[in-house]
This record gives structure tokens, C-alpha cells and sequence, in this order.
């Protein structure tokens, strides 16, 4: 069966599940670049409200997110904003040593490994966008919570970049990306700039 008869076919049966399910299809996307068939948004331009419990200068966790804010708002038109007061923001981020994270009792244990994370508090589903032949589940964000490890072994650029990694996560990339220079790959990587790739695979969510 070929490509387009396949997709014709998704197209179809995802017709029929919009008539009895009132779930929205979109029209097809352009660019895929993660490893999850996942995707989120924002429908208005959410606040940042973090925690440092971590005090230690060497922990740049105010720089970091603000670089972060500042390369998603660069990337999907947004205007992300980044307090300490306002705890009714809907993305919450807390930093500090695995200790000091483990002892809000919020998340499940820290690994060893682990340089943050984002958990996806309320998030709701909202219908799918085609990609070739496969098909991709969206959702609109409404509440995230995360953290950022505060770790001896990581550079200034390792907190940056992990900051802007996991602001990702919560504006709405799902899944990781494998290029080892990405911003949205995993690991200890100095990149804090995202690439143009990144950017395109979730401005095509947020202009929709």
C-alpha cells in the first residue's frame, strides 16, 4: 500500500473519530524533530515563578531561565515571563541539590544522573496533526511544575542549557531530539542557543 493511500486512510478513520468524539484535526505539520509523538501549547503566553532554595552563586538559576525565556520567546512569538512573587503562575520551577529537591516531597526521587526535569500537571488533549504518514497528539498546557539540579559537575553553560531544555518541555516539546549539539537533546551538553530546527518544530504549533 502506498504512502498516500495510507495516509488517506489515518485521515479517514480520523474524520470519523472527530464526529464522534468532538476532537479537533489540524491540518498537516511540516517539521518533526522529537522522539515522542506528542506536542503542547500555551494558549496565551504563560509566567515562570521559581524557587532557588539552592543560595550558592556558582548555581545560575535566575540567569538561566531568563536566557530560556528568552530563546522560546525568540522562537514562538511568545512573552514568557519570569517572577519570583507571583506563585499563581501556571510553570513552577524549584532549584536546588538532589537533597534540598527531594525534601519538597513534590517529585518522585532524584537520580543521580537526573540535571531536571518537567512534569506535566494539567495538560489536556485537543486533537492531532499529520506528519507524512504518522500522526501527532496535541495539547494545550494549563499547569507545569519542574526543577533544575544544582550540581558540582556542571559548567555555566550546562545549567543554561538545561534551563532552556526543560522551559521547552513545559512550552510544549514533548520527547527529546538526537542531534548531540541540540538544546533538546539530553545530557550534559554547553549549547544554550537553540537551532532552527528546534525552533520550527514548535512555532508550527504556537501559529496555529
Amino acid at each position: 500500500m502506498s504512502i498516500r493511500k495510507k495516509l488517506s486512510i489515518i485521515i479517514l478513520v480520523l474524520a470519523i473519530l472527530t464526529v464522534l468524539t468532538g476532537t479537533a484535526i489540524a491540518a498537516p505539520i511540516s517539521y518533526w524533530y522529537s522522539d515522542s509523538d506528542n506536542i503542547g501549547k500555551w494558549e496565551t503566553s504563560p509566567k515562570i515563578w521559581y524557587s532557588k532554595i539552592d543560595p550558592s552563586g556558582s548555581f545560575p538559576m535566575a540567569v538561566a531561565l531568563g536566557h530560556a525565556k528568552l530563546e522560546w520567546n525568540d522562537a514562538l512569538g511568545t512573552s514568557i515571563a519570569v517572577t519570583t512573587n507571583d506563585t499563581s503562575a501556571p510553570i513552577k520551577f524549584y532549584g536546588g541539590t538532589k537533597a534540598q529537591i527531594d525534601a519538597l516531597n513534590l517529585f518522585a526521587p532524584v537520580s543521580t544522573t537526573t540535571l531536571g526535569m518537567t512534569a506535566y500537571t494539567d495538560i489536556r488533549r485537543k486533537g492531532v496533526y499529520t506528519y507524512g504518514s504518522s500522526v501527532k497528539t496535541w495539547y494545550t498546557h494549563h499547569e507545569i511544575n519542574g526543577y533544575l539540579v544544582s550540581r558540582t559537575d556542571l559548567s555555566y553553560n550546562n545549567f543554561i542549557k538545561t534551563a532552556t531544555h526543560e522551559v521547552g518541555h513545559a512550552m510544549g516539546w514533548r520527547g527529546h531530539s538526537s542531534p548531540a549539539n541540540w538544546v533538546m537533546t539530553q545530557g550534559k551538553i554547553e549549547t544554550i542557543t537553540l537551532s532552527t530546527e528546534e525552533k520550527n518544530h514548535l512555532h508550527q504549533i504556537y501559529v496555529r
